[in-house]
């Protein structure tokens, strides 16, 4: 498989974007994944129906045959450069498009990309966040999040849920009213460094380093995305050569997981990961997939783990 980027076509440009947005929707991210809305969000803008020749060409990431970040970056800044700005007005886009159809077709696509875009979030490259999941007089319960876009990985997210973490210390300076909870740049800064480092060596930094009280961490990862003539590994199924397919995988440390829980199909365990005193380790994987390939992944997942999580996408 080679390692250069890879260009669709821009007659295909529409028909990927909307495929792996199906596939999205089917699969339903939750909170151990980056947001659903947000993903939604940033491919419909790469629709040439949304942003027309705007955002084009399409460039895919070699390593998951998802969006570059080069391709995906393009709306944000898209968005940026236009913040605070008038929007073109219809009648002045169409006297542009009668002089120059090219200038007018791009002027068409901010104007509609705009309109689109509103506030909606947008995936970020890298963001580390943190919330308030449950406070109570004695108990505080928050999570802390990095979220990126890692060619050659995927869209990830690293969670950690946190016990009544010191509010003012090493880690955390304070609590918004709004429940937002300010990361120290410190611990931003190792979070997404290890972003996907072995949970339990997150673990260790995050209880020993930074002095957090963890009790389940995750890390959510969508992708890769398979299609026929697309970027597939050499050792992938034969079937990853016949259809759509799209990754979404998981892992889970915590108190409350089962020991050596491993329901993922395409990953082996990781030999000699051990997991801390009292917790354990899972890990699941589910794809979305295009009918002509629904029957050989289940029965390939069933093969090799005993399940299958499969969820279909398209017409059958």
């Amino acid at each position: 498989m080679s390692e250069t980027a890879l260009q669709l076509p821009d007659a295909r440009a529409a028909l990927y974007v909307r495929a792996l947005r199906a596939a999205v929707h089917a699969l339903a991210p939750d909170a151990d994944h980056v947001s659903a809305l947000a993903a939604d969000t940033h491919l419909h803008a790469l629709d040439p129906a949304v942003s027309g020749p705007l955002l084009l060409p399409a460039v895919l990431d070699p390593g998951t045959g998802l969006p570059s970040s080069g391709w995906m970056d393009r709306v944000r800044a898209e968005r940026e450069a236009l913040h605070g700005t008038s929007p073109v007005t219809e009648s002045r886009v169409a006297r542009i498009a009668t002089a120059d159809p090219v200038l007018g077709a791009r002027l068409s696509g901010r104007r509609n990309l705009m309109a689109w875009l509103g506030d909606r979030p947008l995936l970020p490259d890298l963001v580390v966040a943190g919330s308030v999941l449950r406070q109570e007089r004695d108990h505080l319960l928050v999570q802390l999040t990095v979220d990126r876009r890692l060619d050659g990985a995927g869209w990830v997210r690293l969670r950690a849920e946190v016990h009544n973490p010191k509010i003012g210390g090493a880690a955390i300076s304070r609590i918004t009213r709004s429940g937002q909870v300010d990361v120290k740049p410190g611990l931003a800064e190792l979070m997404a460094r290890h972003t996907i480092s072995p949970l339990p060596g997150v673990y260790g930094i995050l209880t020993e380093v930074a002095g957090l009280q963890v009790r389940r961490m995750s890390r959510g990862c969508i992708g890769p995305f398979w299609f026929p003539g697309g970027p597939v590994p050499d050792h992938a199924p034969d079937w990853a050569h016949r259809g759509l397919v799209l990754h979404q995988s998981l892992a889970v440390l915590g108190a409350k997981v089962r020991q050596d829980g491993h329901v993922d199909p395409w990953l082996p365990p990781v030999l000699g990961e051990r997991a801390p005193e009292g917790f354990g380790v899972y890990r699941s994987r589910r794809f979305a997939v295009s009918p002509a390939v629904e029957q050989a992944v289940r029965a390939w997942s069933h093969d090799r783990v005993g399940v299958a999580q499969v969820v279909v996408f398209g017409g059958r």
